[in-house]
């Protein structure tokens, strides 16, 4: 195609930004919407195999059903006699492999933000129904945009698993990058070769080669021992040695330090150390404390084994089985308590058969003696807040409001930190909901909106600072719009401005609306918000007047 050459009559050709094997990428200017897209051209009369053909067409097919913001959407297919044209998203950016070949290796903070964001792109395609095997990660297929967020691109080989199937239909992929099995006529591709793939990808953002002759030690020394670790797990050849599921490999990224050798070194160091101390014990108080000394180590190692266990479990009801057992092994440790609320918030939801489990193998063994205790009340308290699935229909934010305060009322002694704040705004507002009814049936309201208002201000704020996940977004501004809708007139009393709250909630509105939601639930969620801030406009100027007019006769009186 040429500068200038029209498609469809609709979209006008800018230049040519990319090439490979399969196609050619245009840069477009839609004539209808002025708005630039990017355009996939192959052309039907290619050299290549019937193989490349399908697979083109195979990534319309694919990128058609999702919606991600770390994917490109497809909003066109041209066809023609003489090609197959895709149009989609105009990806702003440099691929990650240029970006490392101009300016070098990131460093280690980076390589970590990096692989985290690729853990949940990698999550979203693995918990398709069947899930989508990308197959072809590599930091030439990744796009950082502007702001740093990271898009895949090129699907051209990527795959739904075939339950029943036990091998690959056909044998792609990037050497070096492409896990053994994709290569192999007798194995079929799975999540774990995503994993693969993401080792191999990690080693090249670490050395700025590819890792097709790797050879780990020659690894900069600002590489930690605990990401070497994780991608020679990743990279391990045979697949059932690899991380079983791509959260893992998120959960290992995001605790680093518990992967490195220093840090395993201290606590074998600290379990040797413990055995020292048995030994004196035991020859200088004699068998009971010595007994009792080696049952707390034996714990110890109890506890160790099955918080690997868990890591290494496929099923989230055996990882939780497992965690379960490590916190009756040693209630005292904190690891196990926050691995289960973890696992109990991943898939969006907290449902009341998990909370059942929850108060049978996990509330009993909290203590409040523990030095965690307050840390992990906190974090209980927001898995509440925003995941829990009540019964009570009627009322769910408030259903899980009451719920949370419980668990946020107990947060009392950290006043210096971040967590404090945030954990007596969440009870703040929890109990404003449970209390204003009857303080407004007995004109003792006065002061409690501005308060409440004050604190969802500042989740707000919080939020803007560092972006939470997507349906911790979606929760609090639901929130705050049904504040400004519902209790306008308290508000307005209490001495926020009509201008304000419709300044609050056109943020809300626009932010929620740039949203890219990735779930059914968050989907819903937000058409409900948008629903509400457009009738919420009207009534809270309706509000505001009926209060000013109640003000004015009240003074007049």
């Amino acid at each position: 195609m040429k500068e200038g050459m029209r498609l469809a009559n609709k979209y006008e050709i800018l230049k040519e930004i990319g090439k490979g094997g399969m196609s050619i990428v245009y840069l477009a200017m839609d004539l209808h919407i002025h708005k630039m897209w990017a355009i996939k051209v192959m052309k039907r009369t290619h050299s290549s195999s019937s193989i490349l053909m399908q697979a083109w067409t195979k990534e319309a097919d694919l990128l058609k059903e999702l919606d991600h913001p770390g994917l490109p959407r497809i909003v066109d297919i041209v066809e023609t006699s003489e090609e197959v044209c895709i149009v989609m998203d105009y990806i702003e950016g440099e691929t990650m492999e240029t970006m490392i070949r101009d300016y070098g290796p990131p460093p280690q903070a980076r390589i970590i933000a990096w692989g985290v964001a690729l853990c949940d792109i990698l999550a979203y395609l693995h918990q398709q129904s069947p899930p989508i095997i990308y197959r072809d990660l590599k930091p030439g297929n990744i796009m950082v945009k502007p702001k740093g967020e990271l898009c895949l691109i090129d699907f051209g080989i990527a795959r739904r698993y075939q339950i029943n199937n036990d091998r690959d239909t056909t044998v792609l992929g990037t050497q070096g990058y492409a896990s053994p099995e994709q290569f192999s006529i007798d194995q079929q591709s799975d999540c774990r070769s995503d994993i693969y793939s993401l080792g191999a990808t990690l080693y090249h953002m670490a050395c700025g080669r590819s890792p097709l002759h790797k050879e780990m030690q020659a690894l900069p020394d600002t590489i930690s021992s605990g990401l070497q670790n994780i991608m020679q797990k990743c990279m391990e050849l045979e697949p059932k040695n690899r991380y079983a599921s791509i959260l893992q490999v998120q959960y290992a990224l995001s605790h680093i330090q518990e992967y490195d050798t220093h840090y395993r070194h201290k606590q074998k160091l600290h379990l040797r150390l413990t055995g020292i101390c048995l030994l004196f014990c035991m020859l200088c108080f004699g068998g009971g404390v010595w007994a009792n000394a080696y049952a707390h180590l034996l714990h110890a190692q109890a506890y160790e084994g099955l918080l690997e266990a868990a890591l290494q479990e496929k099923r989230e009801d055996k990882q939780k089985q497992k965690l379960y057992q490590a916190v009756k092994e040693l209630p005292h440790r904190k690891e196990a308590y926050m691995q289960v609320v973890a696992i109990y918030a991943q898939d969006g939801c907290f449902s009341f058969l998990e909370e059942v489990d929850f108060k049978r193998n996990i509330q009993p063994y909290i203590s409040h003696e523990d030095v965690f205790y307050e840390e992990l009340c906190f974090q209980i308290g927001k898995l509440y807040w925003y995941y829990y699935e009540t019964k009570q229909e009627a009322q769910p934010s408030i259903s899980r409001m009451k719920a949370a305060y419980f668990w946020f009322s107990k947060v009392h002694t950290h006043v210096k930190t971040q967590a404090y704040a945030l954990a007596q705004a969440y009870a703040n507002i929890a109990k404003f909901h449970q209390t204003i009814t009857l303080r407004m049936e007995e004109v003792e309201d006065a002061g409690m909106y501005q308060r409440c208002y004050q604190d969802m201000e500042h989740l707000y704020q919080q939020h803007q600072m560092k972006a939470p996940a997507e349906i911790v977004e979606l929760e609090s501004d639901r929130m705050f719009v049904c504040l400004l809708v519902n209790y306008a007139r308290g508000l307005h009393r209490d001495g926020i401005s009509e201008e304000r709250m419709l300044f609050r909630m056109k943020t809300i509105k626009e932010e929620v609306m740039q949203l890219n939601t990735t779930t059914p639930k968050t989907k819903a969620l937000k058409a409900e918000i948008l629903r509400m801030c457009e009738e919420g406009t009207s009534r809270i100027h309706v509000a505001c007047q009926k209060e000013k007019q109640d003000g004015t006769m009240g003074k007049t009186a």
